[in-house]
């Protein structure tokens, strides 16, 4: 089939639920991922005829993007950092904002040597496998309590033969003891209260893990009070904290880790909101 006629059937099959520029994006997105090819052939060949299997992955997908799943679920990955990493519904799609966040970490300890970082609720092992590319001398952990999303994890670590640990553990109730203090803990842990959900996209709430994104309204702090309990027993001395938080909670996180033994600020993402704390322990 045209290249041209499959892009006008996405228009006309998926306008009621997507803007133009959306459609857009994602029918190159799942041409490239389909093709192999770039938008620049593309533009090349404005009259390309597509073969059969690619034609029909790709109106096979307007149904799924119908029922609005993600296109990084439909192509099975996704690009982070510097990074392209498998996930699945066993794990969220890493944000702009956790990418931000390794950055951060890197650039506050690109100079440290025989780092050891602990990576609570890994996910798809996006924060664990970036600050290994950009701390090369870190030893790092990453933690979960899923162990599928520990066997993703582990494919992307094993994709860019990246030596990381992966634990299977819950920081709600914490079975293993590290055999070291670490100098780093860091943590993009569930923290959308339920309440927000109402104005979540449905393409978050029907595909992406619940596990993963909620907390209760009457407990947000619930896995930030667990990490820093944690932290308190296992952070070295002068060790860091970095977490990732919900803006509607930064203020009493802090007023929470100003009556314990840390010196913590506030740092605002590329939007300006309250979205990461770090946290140096006394």
């Amino acid at each position: 089939m045209k290249r041209q006629f499959l892009y006008n059937t996405f228009i006309d099959e998926l306008s009621g639920s997507y803007t133009g520029e959306e459609i857009k994006v994602i029918f190159y997105r799942l041409y490239e991922h389909f093709t192999g090819k770039d938008r620049i052939h593309a533009a090349l060949h404005p009259e390309e005829s597509l073969d059969e299997e690619v034609s029909h992955s790709l109106l096979a997908s307007i149904e799924k993007l119908k029922r609005r799943m993600p296109v990084e679920y439909i192509t099975g990955y996704v690009h982070f950092d510097r990074l392209k990493l498998k996930v699945n519904e066993h794990t969220l799609i890493p944000r702009p904002e956790t990418e931000e966040l390794t950055h951060l970490i890197a650039e506050n300890h690109r100079n440290s040597t025989a780092l050891r970082i602990l990576d609570i609720g890994t996910g798809s092992g996006c924060i664990a496998l970036s600050l290994a590319f950009q701390l090369t001398n870190a030893q790092i952990t990453a933690m979960d309590i899923s162990h599928e999303a520990l066997e993703t994890a582990a494919d992307n670590a094993r994709h860019y033969e990246l030596d990381i640990r992966f634990v299977q553990d819950d920081i709600l109730s914490p079975r293993h003891t590290p055999r070291h203090a670490w100098d780093i803990i860091v943590s993009n842990p569930p923290y959308v209260l339920h309440s927000e959900s109402e104005e979540m996209s449905e393409r978050v709430l029907l595909y992406e893990p619940h596990s993963a994104l909620f907390v209760p309204d009457e407990d947000p702090l619930l896995y930030y009070k667990a990490i820093i309990r944690y932290s308190d027993n296992h952070l070295k001395k002068n060790g860091f904290l970095y977490l990732e938080i919900n803006p509607l909670s930064g203020d009493t996180l802090m007023d929470y880790l100003s009556r314990k033994d840390y010196d913590a600020e506030i740092k605002k993402d590329f939007l300006g909101r309250k979205r990461f704390i770090i946290a140096r322990k006394k």
